[in-house]
């Protein structure tokens, strides 16, 4: 048992549980969003939006686990790529840069998920109305299997 300098454990158990909040927070801002906003960083608002959403989950082979992003966040396809947002920065990827999409089911929804080869990160974007397939399909982004994209990440 950890006693805080009162000799209590509700101030340390409270420091602990804010520090483990943080954590996830911080894990977060590392590999995928950093190597995103590393080569696609931008200033500019998309266009005309023909998908939003105000969640993403970004998957990298260079962390294990995936990075969920929802508070303060959004992204928007537009007929010249994908616009990802947080509270602190924005992305523009260029569809010539999304190499693969596949379709996961999770019951009740579905989630499109998007390729992006030059920096090995993978984009889950939410996509019950099945509208990003059709974007993949018109820039000629081949749909692959769950596994093809699962392998891409891995490098392997």
């Amino acid at each position: 048992m950890v006693l805080d300098s009162a000799g209590t454990i509700g101030s340390t158990l409270a420091r602990l549980l804010v520090l483990g909040a943080a954590v996830p927070l911080a894990a977060c801002s590392l590999p995928p969003w950093n190597d995103l906003h590393g080569q696609f960083a931008t200033a500019q608002k998309p266009s005309r939006a023909t998908t939003h959403g105000d969640r993403f989950v970004l998957y990298s082979g260079r962390m294990t686990g995936a990075c969920e992003y929802d508070t303060g966040a959004s992204f928007d396809i537009g007929e010249d790529g994908l616009y990802l947002s947080t509270a602190m920065s924005r992305v523009f990827v260029p569809a010539s840069a999304v190499k693969a999409c596949s379709i996961t089911n999770w019951g009740s929804h579905a989630d499109t998920d998007l390729w992006v080869e030059s920096v090995r990160v993978e984009v889950a974007l939410p996509d019950t109305a099945r509208a990003i397939p059709v974007w993949c399909k018109d820039h000629s982004i081949p749909i692959v299997s769950r596994d093809v994209m699962e392998n891409r990440r891995k490098g392997s």
